[in-house]
């Protein structure tokens, strides 16, 4: 199901929206979504939890992965990139790793204040968004870097 709305993500809605309209969008939603998984998950609401993570990864497929991927790549430049690159590696290594690890210390295996810490640490990164993120989409290159001084 991702699959399709990375699909959809990545040849409809990038070329509709910009990069900073679909981090403004999808952040706070997926920020809401973690914490409503953590409190399903904490009274044990199966088929709520099952609703959510269905809805978190059409919204994460379709409006955040794709300019995750591309916004790095157009504001620095090609010399420059290798320590973005491999921070962006390890972010994504662990927020992916860290979940199951965390998992299996709670009790009666139940990963809810993970999704709590990854919800509120969403909202923290709207507001860097917010501020400091800027439109890439349309831009040169030079235009860009211009709009960061």
């Amino acid at each position: 199901m991702q699959f399709l709305f990375v699909i959809v993500g990545l040849i409809w809605v990038k070329n509709h929206f910009g990069k900073r309209t679909l981090f403004l969008f999808s952040i706070p939603v997926l920020s809401a979504l973690n914490l409503a998984l953590s409190t399903s998950m904490y009274f044990e609401e199966v088929f709520s939890a099952k609703v959510i993570m269905c809805l978190y990864m059409a919204i994460y497929g379709g409006a955040f992965i794709s300019p995750i991927w591309s916004y790095p790549s157009e504001i620095i430049p090609a010399s420059e990139a290798v320590i973005p690159n491999v921070a962006h590696w390890l972010a994504l290594a662990t927020s992916t790793l860290i979940p199951p690890i965390v998992a299996g210390m709670m009790p009666n295996d139940n990963p809810y204040p993970v999704f709590v810490f990854f919800g509120l640490y969403g909202f923290l990164s709207f507001i860097h968004v917010y501020k400091d993120a800027k439109e890439s989409d349309g831009k040169a290159y030079d235009e860009i870097i211009q709009s960061f001084d």
